[in-house]
């Protein structure tokens, strides 16, 4: 009999948020199989007067269909709300580099490098060592607001993502492969009201800026974009040879391209013709816990998301193991019954007949093979009840392997520290239904957030007869 990953194979649903002034979309995704699929969009919008406790308790209703789903939450903050900047720093040692980093962030942004979530990035070394950093920043008062008015609606991100480094990563993965030699391009990404402009030097980002993208004011539009081209020709010295387009872009997009050397392509947002994915939450799925790309998150909003994900694993794995024991027990029970009162019968039969010494040992043989069937099936439900008494509050189970022919047991978990898995050993020894058990490794290893924990194994074998209460 085999147990383990009674979740694998289901799919994951995600739910990307962003603000847009004061409206929150909320875009959910399901990935199966390395497939996405649109579920559905929530908008709340706050009008002039606010939000009203009526429209905001609908809103909550409608996220409990996806909540009970167990959504993972990624929140997006757009580049109206962050700063940019690329600069070039020159050949020093390693042991320089964090100092002089340092000092080039002061000078580029004064006004932020004490009130900011700063993440940088070395994004190409010269020949001559020098190397070209891209450096952000979003201000923690912008991004402690946006976490407050998620929070009201019951959100609490598992990650919190920058918009014009999801749309560095798609250029870098996947425009540039498909394309050869790509000399100074732009990549213009709509997103409703808005629209962002990266201009990279083959695969490295030179310049970000954005600009309001109304959609009844075409000149409007078409006056952003051409400052921005400006711009980038005034500093760099040269022009973009392609433009992409990216996202919502709107009917006649290739005409608000200032300069008609410039060649468009057009990026789809999904294989599948006529259907919309958003190229924000498709990459920060894709994206998502690995480290390729900068979690934004504050360290307050850090430990609150921790203790909630701490919570979760402990009511999934209660959850799991009574749905276990109660499928067994279900499963068991009309046959024990059975089995109960037939040995019941047997025995009344033994009783009254008064049969020869053979006879009855046929009969009592009978018994025990139906007693030990009996013992067979409870096994499970009293391993998982050993495990529940043992296990310490900050333990978690992985993987339990269980073989009933050779009464084997495999256990592999993680724990915040050794002294939790020498007391789960320890609880496990004391329990007279294991005949032998061993700490087989403990690895000590950092989570995600950098907090150490330790994997553990445990191997062992139970009692040929189960103990009686």
């Amino acid at each position: 009999m085999r147990f383990a990953n009674w979740f694998s194979g289901r799919a994951r649903i995600f739910g990307i948020s962003a603000f847009k002034g004061d409206e929150l979309e909320i875009i959910f995704l399901e990935e199966k199989k390395g497939r996405l699929k649109l579920l559905g969009k929530e908008v709340l919008t706050k009008g002039r007067e606010g939000l009203s406790e009526v429209e905001l308790k609908s809103f909550r209703s409608r996220l409990e269909s996806y909540r009970v789903r167990s959504p993972i939450w990624i929140h997006v903050l757009l580049r109206s709300v962050a700063v940019v900047k690329v600069f070039s720093l020159p050949n020093v040692s390693r042991e320089e580099m964090e100092g002089t980093l340092t000092d080039r962030i002061h000078q580029e942004v004064p006004y932020l490098s004490e009130d900011a979530v700063l993440h940088y990035r070395v994004q190409e070394t010269k020949p001559s060592g020098s190397g070209e950093v891209l450096l952000y920043g979003v201000s923690k008062p912008v991004i402690a607001e946006h976490m407050a008015k998620l929070e009201s609606s019951g959100i609490v991100p598992d990650q919190t993502l920058l918009s014009t480094d999801l749309l560095r990563w798609y250029y870098q993965t996947e425009i540039v492969p498909a394309r050869r030699a790509l000399g100074s391009a732009v990549l213009i990404h709509w997103f409703d009201h808005q629209v962002e402009l990266l201009f990279f030097d083959g695969h490295t980002l030179i310049q970000s800026n954005w600009a309001r993208a109304e959609l009844g004011d075409r000149t409007m539009t078409t006056e952003a974009i051409g400052a921005s081209f400006a711009l980038f020709q005034r500093e760099w010295q040269r022009k973009p040879q392609t433009a992409f387009l990216l996202g919502r872009v709107p009917q006649g997009a290739e005409a608000l391209i200032p300069d008609p050397a410039v060649q468009v392509e057009r990026i789809p947002t999904s294989q599948d013709p006529g259907i919309f994915l958003p190229p924000l939450a498709v990459q920060a799925v894709r994206l998502y816990r690995t480290d390729k790309i900068f979690d934004f998150s504050l360290p307050e909003f850090r430990e609150v998301r921790h203790k909630r994900m701490v919570a979760g694993r402990r009511t999934r794995l209660a959850s799991s193991i009574v749905w276990f024991a109660t499928s067994i027990f279900l499963l068991g029970l009309i046959p024990v019954t059975l089995i109960l009162g037939t040995m019941a019968w047997y025995k009344f039969q033994a009783e009254r007949s008064g049969q020869s010494v053979k006879e009855v040992k046929e009969i009592r043989q009978k018994a025990l093979v139906i007693q030990s069937f009996y013992e067979k099936k409870s096994t499970p439900i009293l391993l998982l009840e050993a495990l529940r008494r043992a296990i310490p509050e900050r333990v978690f189970l992985r993987e339990l392997q269980y073989q009933e022919a050779q009464a084997k047991l495999a256990i592999r978990g993680i724990a915040p520290d050794q002294s939790q898995v020498d007391q789960f050993v320890s609880s496990l020894e004391q329990n007279p239904l294991f005949k032998r058990l061993s700490l087989q490794t403990v690895l000590a290893e950092r989570d995600e957030q950098g907090v150490p924990l330790y994997r553990f194994s445990i191997e062992g074998s139970l009692k040929n007869e189960i103990p009686r209460a």
